[in-house]
Formats: C-alpha cells, sequence, structure tokens
C-alpha cells in the first residue's frame, strides 16, 4: 500500500508546468512512461530520486518530503495500524 500523496505530487508539477518528459529525463528515464509510473504509484519512489525531483520542481527536498508525507497520510496510517 502506498501512503504517499501522489495526487499532490502531480498537481504540484501541472501547476508548475513542468512535462513528464522533463521530469522522466531528469531522473534518467528514457520516456515519460519513468516518471508517470512513479507519480501513478505503479513504480515506488527511491530516496536517491527525492533530491532530483525537489530540484526539477523548483522545492527543497523538505518541502517534497512535507508534500509527500503530509498530516493526512499520517493521521490516517496512525489511524490504521493503531486500532484496536
Amino acid at each position: 500500500m502506498n501512503n504517499l500523496n501522489l495526487v499532490a505530487l502531480r498537481a504540484l508539477r501541472k501547476s508548475k508546468k513542468i512535462k513528464l518528459l522533463e521530469i522522466s529525463e531528469a531522473l534518467g528515464y528514457k520516456t515519460e512512461t519513468g516518471y508517470h509510473n512513479l507519480e501513478n504509484g505503479k513504480r515506488r519512489i527511491v530516496a536517491y530520486q527525492l533530491p532530483i525531483i525537489a530540484n526539477t520542481m523548483g522545492i527543497s527536498i523538505e518541502e517534497l518530503c512535507n508534500l509527500l508525507f503530509n498530516a493526512h497520510n499520517l493521521t490516517k496510517y496512525k489511524k490504521d495500524k493503531c486500532a484496536v
């Protein structure tokens, strides 16, 4: 189960008018499908990709992590994992 806020990640990319191909190439993928699969949860985001994504989006790694691991996701995780 993917607890990352991928909807917000996609919304940020679109708001900054960053094309799938641009961010895919920054990550070393040959086609836009590489990053598209990350954004759709079909492929996991790996730690070394975070600074590349943040840099391409024009935000800090901290801002990216806050976006991906927002309070809603953490609250939901705690409720799911701590239910008695």
